[in-house]
């Protein structure tokens, strides 16, 4: 990535029709809109959160809830919340997915290139260690719309990076938490380069028991959370359930896949009956193992999400 920080740089991004925009969003929050050839992505600053991922036909490949809050105090529901220095409960944490999805972010930097095939933002999250988490770090979560990585579409990509400053051991795990707007009785998920049949996952609809899936790919109805491990053959996974089209996602630094949906009769907040039926979560992650940091200091998550033909 090239990398500017130039004023000049700025304005000529931010009046472009390919560039980068601060905007005001809901409740007044600021977000960070970015454009590359009809494709709009929009970032709050809260959380440092995904909140759309539009097509040039209107389609947006991520679910929002129509319900979801913006407070600056409560994680929004859909999008790509991230899920760090906590997956869920597995940790030290009393709060549910770790803190960061809850913080406010510092924009640290307008990303772009010289041939007008990518554009960005950079959001910076600084912790000291004072908190119930011990250990100091710096957390940065790059957003960009590139056009060089796959051919003939442009690609969301986003890259988190956990740098630590302490001294001693940093001990986490992480989740890309993504809402992918896809009908979930039509869906169905397969894994790149490899068959989801007899991996292990931890079925947490049914007492978090360890088992093997039977079968290719990952389809269901009603309530599912299932963490699978797939561990080192993790290359990414392909999402089916919209017409003639197909949702891919490359991944890089994860050991396993969430696939979460609450289904028709859990109650969850910022849902509301019947939206169950509009998406399904399917999240890279570090969840079953801990990821520990120690003479190496610095560790990188990825996710790339395209739409193409199926």
């Amino acid at each position: 990535l090239f990398l500017q920080r130039n004023s000049e740089i700025m304005e000529r991004l931010t009046n472009a029709e390919n560039g980068v925009n601060q905007l005001t969003g809901e409740n007044g929050l600021p977000v960070w809109e970015i454009r590359l050839n009809g494709y709009i992505c929009h970032v709050y600053e809260f959380g440092a959160h995904i909140t759309k991922f539009e097509q040039p036909h209107g389609l947006d490949l991520l679910m929002l809830s129509n319900q979801a809050i913006f407070n600056n105090s409560t994680a929004i529901r859909g999008g790509v919340p991230i899920c760090f220095p906590q997956f869920a409960d597995t940790g030290p944490l009393s709060q549910f997915h770790g803190f960061a999805r809850n913080s406010i972010w510092k924009v640290e930097r307008v990303i772009s290139d010289d041939q007008g095939l990518m554009v960005g933002v950079e959001f910076v999250l600084n912790y000291d260690g004072s908190g119930e988490y011990e250990s100091e770090f710096v957390l940065s979560c790059v957003v960009v719309l590139d056009a060089s990585v796959n051919e003939g579409v442009v690609s969301l990509v986003q890259e988190l990076k956990i740098k630590k400053i302490s001294e001693g051991d940093l001990r986490f795990t992480a989740a890309l938490h993504s809402y992918f707007n896809v009908p979930v009785q039509q869906s169905r998920v397969v894994l790149k380069g490899s068959s989801f049949e007899n991996v292990e996952y931890m079925d947490k609809v049914d007492n978090s028991l360890r088992k093997l899936w039977p079968d290719q790919d990952i389809h269901f109805e009603g309530e599912f959370d299932s963490v699978f491990n797939v561990g080192n053959i993790f290359q990414g996974f392909t999402i089916f359930g919209l017409e003639g089209k197909q949702i891919n996602v490359d991944v890089e630094g994860f050991d396993n896949l969430v696939v979460w949906n609450c289904g028709p009769e859990k109650k969850v907040s910022q849902l509301i009956e019947g939206d169950w039926k509009t998406y399904i979560c399917c999240e890279p992650a570090i969840a079953l193992t801990p990821k520990i940091l120690g003479e190496e200091n610095e560790y990188t998550l990825k996710q790339t999400i395209y739409l193409q033909d199926c």
